[in-house]
């Protein structure tokens, strides 16, 4: 699965999902999120003030950090591979949605769905919200939109 998009607050035009060379969807907003981990490496070297009022001073490292996605957008019940979608979202396969902002600068994120949700409010139109869980993001440079 591929989703070229946009920056966040401009146009999404030619902002879409792709599975096996088919459009399936349309991207309309894209947000990710990272969060790192911490672990508390303070020493006896690391303090603060003098004696008899010296107290140790926390010091903190990075441990992990962990990536998600947020995306949401349409498809037409009538286009070609749709269901394709909701396959990857009900199954955990290995998708990849393609985020480029106007300036041509953005990554492809690797991961998995880890919430799908779809909701028909037109005849044939159906609106979707996807959290993404990133394993890998890779940069990438394309044409500007």
């Amino acid at each position: 699965i591929m989703a070229a998009t946009a920056q966040d607050g401009v146009a999404f035009a030619g902002t879409f999902v792709e599975i096996d060379g088919v459009v399936v969807a349309k991207v309309t907003s894209f947000q990710s999120t990272s969060e790192i981990s911490e672990e508390q490496v303070s020493g006896s070297e690391d303090t603060v003030g003098t004696a008899p009022n010296k107290i140790t001073k926390e010091v903190y490292k990075p441990v992990s950090i962990g990536q998600t996605a947020q995306a949401e957008g349409i498809y037409k019940t009538s286009d070609q591979g749709q269901s394709d979608l909701q396959d990857a979202a009900d199954t955990g396969l290995e998708v990849q949605i393609r985020h480029v902002r106007q300036d041509g600068q953005g990554a492809i994120y690797t991961g998995f769905f880890t919430n799908y949700q779809e909701t028909g409010q037109l005849p044939g139109i159906y609106t979707w919200t996807a959290q993404f869980r990133v394993n890998d993001k890779e940069a990438v440079t394309g044409t500007p939109s």
